[in-house]
C-alpha cells in the first residue's frame, strides 16, 4: 500500500530549486566570446522562445501567459518594448519555442501536461496589436517510436530555406549513447524527416534552436542544457528531398538521420554554475541566449548572454 506523505512533492521541488534559485552570471562579465547582458523590466517569467524577425526586431514568448513580447536589445542589455496578447490558443497548451517565418508570421513549438503521441506546431500571425494562430501541424513522436511525457515537448524551433526544424526534449538512449531528437518539416507536403544528434553530456537535453542558410545548407545552433549544463552545439543538416505523398496518405517515416554536431561554446565551463538557458537567436554576427527562470516556481531573475562565435 502506498503511503501518502504530506508535503513530499513540495520538499522535492524545493530541493531541486536549491541549486538554481539565484542569479549566477556575473553582472557585465565577459569571457571566451561571451558577454553577460543586463535584463530589466521584463513583465513575465519563464521565457522559452527567442527569435529575430525580418525587420531585425527581437521577439520572445514566455512559456505561459499567451503573449508575444518585443524585446529591445541595447548595447549591454535587454528591456521589453511591447507585449501582444495571443488569442485563441488551444486549451492546455504551453508555448515552448518560437521562430520567425515571414512577414507577420511566426511558428511556435508547444507542449502539454499529459502523455501523448503528438505535439502541435502553431503558425502565429501578428494582426495589429494582437496575435492569433492561423495554422497548425502535428509533430508525431512515432518518428522515434516513442510517446512524449507530460511537460516535455517541442523545446526548440527554427525556420530556414522553406523548412521548419523542431527539437524535442525526450532523449533516445541506445548502446550507451544519448541522442538529441530533431525533425524537419516540409510545409508543402507536410512530410517530417526524423533526425538525431549525439549529445555531449550525461544528462543534457536539447532546448532552443536557431538556424540560417550557409553555403546552401541549413546550419542549426542548439542549446544542450540541464542542471549545471549549458552548451551551444552547431550542426549542418544534410540535403533532403521530401518523398512523394502516396495516394492513400502520408509516406511512411524513414529511420532517423544522424547529424554530426560540435560544441561551439560551453557556457558552464566558462562561468561555472549557469541558469536554465532555453532561448537562442541570431542577432547580427552574435547569438543571443535567454534563460527560463520558472521551474515549478520563479527561481531567480531572467538572465541573458551574447555570444560572438
Amino acid at each position: 500500500m502506498a503511503l501518502a506523505v504530506p508535503g513530499l512533492r513540495a520538499l522535492l521541488v524545493a530541493s531541486l530549486l536549491a541549486g538554481c534559485s539565484k542569479a549566477v552570471l556575473p553582472a557585465g562579465g565577459a569571457v571566451d566570446g561571451l558577454t553577460v547582458l543586463s535584463v530589466s523590466k521584463l513583465p513575465s517569467s519563464g521565457y522559452s522562445g527567442l527569435t529575430l524577425d525580418g525587420a531585425k526586431t527581437l521577439w520572445a514568448v514566455p512559456e505561459r501567459g499567451q503573449q508575444l513580447q518585443h524585446l529591445i536589445v541595447a548595447v549591454d542589455g535587454l528591456t521589453v518594448g511591447s507585449t501582444l496578447p495571443i488569442d485563441g490558443l488551444p486549451e492546455g497548451i504551453d508555448l515552448e519555442s518560437l521562430a520567425w517565418l515571414e512577414g507577420e508570421r511566426f511558428v511556435a513549438g508547444t507542449e502539454r501536461q499529459a502523455l501523448r503521441g503528438t505535439d502541435s506546431v502553431l503558425v502565429l500571425e501578428r494582426q495589429g496589436k494582437r496575435v492569433a494562430p492561423v495554422a497548425q501541424a502535428e509533430l508525431p513522436y512515432s518518428l522515434w517510436m516513442m510517446n512524449a511525457e507530460p511537460n516535455r515537448g517541442i523545446e526548440g524551433i527554427c525556420a530556414a530555406d522553406g523548412d521548419i526544424i523542431a527539437a524535442v526534449e525526450p532523449v533516445w538512449e541506445e548502446s550507451g549513447n544519448r541522442w538529441g531528437l530533431l525533425a524537419r518539416l516540409d510545409p508543402a507536403t507536410e512530410q517530417w524527416q526524423p533526425l538525431r544528434t549525439q549529445l555531449t553530456t550525461k544528462t543534457g537535453k536539447l532546448a532552443g534552436l536557431t538556424c540560417r542558410v550557409v553555403d546552401g545548407a541549413i546550419e542549426v545552433h542548439a542549446i544542450e542544457r540541464h542542471f549545471g549544463i549549458a552548451r551551444v552545439l552547431r550542426m549542418t543538416l544534410p540535403a533532403w528531398e521530401p518523398p512523394a505523398v502516396p495516394a492513400e496518405g502520408k509516406a511512411a517515416s524513414p529511420a532517423p538521420v544522424t547529424v554530426a554536431s560540435q560544441v561551439v561554446v560551453d557556457v558552464a565551463g566558462a562561468f561555472g554554475e549557469v541558469p536554465n538557458l532555453e532561448g537562442i537567436a541570431w542577432a547580427g554576427p552574435s547569438l543571443l541566449l535567454i534563460s527560463d527562470n520558472h521551474y515549478g516556481a520563479i527561481t531567480g531573475p531572467t538572465e541573458a548572454l551574447r555570444f560572438k562565435p
